[in-house]
């Protein structure tokens, strides 16, 4: 645990009486972590320790086309999710915690369904709720403390905490394995169930499978590659036996970027890192329904045998 941690600051949510764009991002480090985490105001990324996914398969070069429809994750078993609501002695979220997993899991599962296909599936694994007097009003920087106490081996982990300070609206780790601690996210409960917003739980989950802010303030931007992105977060050995193309402009407000000859539109688009309620509804604006498609199949190939039953 001696790597350097890069997180990536940036601002998602910022909330008055309703959501408004911003857009401020930094970078800080530390010597006490070999994952790197991304924290917007929606979420940081994580990425797992070296060595530890299996990249078995030969690389395979995947050129800009088709969305694949034909994902690990439409056919194969369903990704559990561990959904824990925080509490202190006098203040509780929620009395109906599993009815309010229920409705997270019904909106993760609308969310990656691209022409009718579910590219991804979840399923409820455990609902707990926790006292913690401590993280019940937090940051998303603690996501680093909070991930080894509340993580559910082998499943994601939702942790649902009262307030995350400044814009922040949730975090999550950047292309972790499922059987590690990583495969975890930090959320603040107002977004899903006071302002109805589901989008910040989707944008984490994005992470989850290695997805970058579709629109960013600086370098890097244009056509990277998958892998390439996974290099500049994490430094780490760690791939995707897929190599595909990923796009990223800097151009603020641009529904329709062309670098390369390819057109991209990344502020309709979830991972877009600042936007307002009018934008952001899905992943699958043109050229990212092919990215996502198989930055899904990728993460779901290396870690279903991990699944907890």
């Amino acid at each position: 645990m001696n790597n350097t941690i890069r997180a990536y600051l940036s601002c998602l949510f910022c909330f008055c009486h309703f959501l408004v764009a911003c857009g401020k991002s930094s970078s800080t480090s530390s010597n006490n972590s070999s994952s790197i985490f991304y924290a917007d105001s929606s979420g940081p990324l994580l990425n797992s320790d070296p060595n530890t996914l299996s990249t078995t398969l030969p690389l395979e070069i995947v050129p800009y086309g088709e969305p694949n429809l034909s994902t690990s994750g439409s056919s194969g078993p369903p990704i559990p999710v561990s959904i824990i609501f925080a509490r202190t002695q006098n203040e509780i979220l929620t009395d109906q915690p599993e009815e309010k997993a229920d409705i997270i899991i019904e909106e993760l599962n609308k969310a990656f369904v691209l022409q009718d296909v579910s590219l991804m599936k979840f399923v409820k694994h455990s609902v707990q709720v926790k006292m913690d007097e401590q993280y019940f009003y937090t940051s998303c920087e603690e996501i680093i403390n909070i991930a080894p106490i509340y993580s559910v081996p082998n499943t994601i982990t939702i942790f649902i905490t009262n307030h995350l300070s400044g814009s922040c609206a949730g975090s999550a780790f950047l292309f972790p394995s499922i059987d590690q601690n990583r495969a975890f996210i930090l959320l603040k409960y107002k977004l899903p169930f006071v302002d109805k917003s589901f989008v910040s739980l989707a944008h984490e989950f994005g992470h989850i499978i290695g997805l970058f802010h579709s629109g960013v303030s600086s370098n890097p931007f244009g056509l990277k590659t998958f892998n390439s992105l996974l290099d500049l977060a994490a430094n780490s050995p760690d791939r995707c036996p897929f190599d595909f193309m990923y796009y990223m402009s800097n151009q603020p407000g641009q529904t329709n970027v062309n670098i390369g000859g390819v057109s991209f539109n990344p502020y309709d688009n979830m991972m877009y890192q600042s936007f307002n309620p009018a934008v952001g509804k899905t992943f699958f604006t043109s050229g990212y329904d092919y990215s996502v498609s198989w930055a899904a199949h990728c993460w779901f190939l290396l870690n279903q045998a991990q699944f907890a039953q």
